[in-house]
């Protein structure tokens, strides 16, 4: 499947405050130790999720002395548009620079279409699902997830299988 075919398919973006409320929730909190949660963005956007999850990361590996580099390992985000993965890599790379971390953001990030992919097991998902509409859905992809998913029918926005 071509990945530019989901270019600029409009897209709405999770506010900051319910990014925040929404890890908080989950207790994906700094003053917890992350180091062995296994977290999955799976329709990364820009990053407002994969930001804040790394930060917040960054900010227990501080208070727990874990390896960041290691437990970075954990932590996975997916998006099918190869310029939004672009975007986002240059924004997690400004966090590992702002502190001291070496390890490439390109491991963390996996350019491929997440309802498709066979990733391993997560403790936790979390994100906005893209909302793109019935026609603005490749044929070809439609159909693909017709077969690979029961709720997708009719005229289904894509939100419904994620």
């Amino acid at each position: 499947m071509d990945k530019t075919a989901f270019t600029n398919l409009g897209e709405i973006f999770t506010r900051s405050e319910v990014v925040e409320g929404m890890l908080d929730l989950l207790e994906y909190k700094c003053n917890h130790d992350l180091s062995h949660i296994r977290v999955l963005e799976p329709s990364s956007g820009n990053g407002a999720f994969a930001i804040k999850i790394v930060q917040r990361l960054i900010e227990s590996s501080k208070i727990h002395h874990f390896s960041i580099e290691k437990a970075l390992d954990n932590i996975t985000f997916c998006e099918i548009d190869h310029i939004k993965s672009e975007i986002l890599e240059k924004a997690i790379k400004t966090e590992f620079v702002k502190n001291n971390i070496e390890k490439e953001p390109s491991d963390l990030i996996r350019s491929e279409d997440f309802l498709l992919s066979e990733l391993a097991k997560f403790d936790l998902i979390i994100g906005n699902p893209p909302y793109v509409r019935w026609e603005h859905i490749p044929i070809q992809m439609r159909e693909t997830y017709k077969k690979s998913f029961r709720t997708f029918f009719d005229r289904c926005d894509l939100y419904i299988p994620f």
